[in-house]
């Protein structure tokens, strides 16, 4: 028995736009690079697209943690996927949320994802992530995709550019520097990293995406409607990557 498909994502979107204040002025045109309006919509197609090949497509094109990635990919059609979860607690008290949750039998993975151009993280996000992820995977094989607007290196707030290993292992010293302490030696956490850490880009899944919608069957009524499906995905990366 697998969890049923999230319905909640649009209000949980829309819980997320309550807190923008004057900002929401914004999101008139649409949302259009808006980072939690594409990594909702678009994560929530992936969800309902047949998983195999759309969200396989998507792990089998991403970089790092391959063994990770290739366990989710054979598991993925009966993995429970939650985009815009609730927070995680750290045992330090520390809040996080991860842009989307997907749970099989011997994978969790747990995505970040960043607007469709080069965004910045906070100094500690990406330690504080990979700490929750550890925390909660339990006997399963933990994955952390970042979904990212251009190829690392990525831009942290304050350090400029530096690789995902440095920028993880930057903000694991900084949480250290305010007293969170970790079970595992940070040398130890740093060491896991390349086995549990992947990334892509917006523009590599659109890639990917165009190239399965132009190879979709169209001779039923379920094929049409898996196209129409598929297509809206393209535009709406198209939409917000252009």
């Amino acid at each position: 028995m697998t969890e049923a498909t999230n319905p909640f994502a649009i209000g949980r979107l829309l819980e997320e736009l309550s807190w923008e204040g004057r900002n929401v002025r914004g999101y008139r045109a649409g949302g259009l690079g808006r980072e939690n309006v594409l990594t909702t919509h678009a994560l929530s197609l992936l969800d309902y697209l047949p998983r195999s090949e759309f969200l396989g497509g998507v792990l089998r094109g991403a970089a790092g943690a391959d063994v990770a990635r290739e366990t989710l990919v054979d598991e993925c059609e009966d993995a429970s996927f939650m985009v815009l979860p609730d927070e995680l607690l750290l045992a330090s008290r520390i809040k996080i949320q991860p842009d989307a949750r997907i749970l099989s039998a011997s994978c969790y993975m747990m995505v970040e994802a960043k607007g469709p151009k080069r965004s910045s993280f906070q100094p500690e996000q990406l330690a504080r992530e990979y700490l929750a992820l550890l925390d909660v995977t339990g006997p399963r094989r933990p994955l952390l995709l970042l979904m990212l607007g251009v190829a690392p290196p990525i831009r942290v707030q304050g350090s400029g550019l530096m690789t995902i290993e440095d920028a993880t292992g930057h903000g694991l010293r900084l949480l250290a520097e305010r007293g969170v302490q970790t079970e595992t030696p940070h040398e130890e956490l740093l060491e896991r990293l390349p086995e549990i850490l992947s990334w892509t880009t917006w523009s590599k899944i659109s890639d990917i995406v165009d190239d399965l919608v132009n190879h979709l069957p169209e001779s039923s009524s379920i094929d049409r409607s898996i196209l129409r499906v598929a297509k809206e995905l393209a535009e709406t990366l198209k939409w917000h990557t252009a």
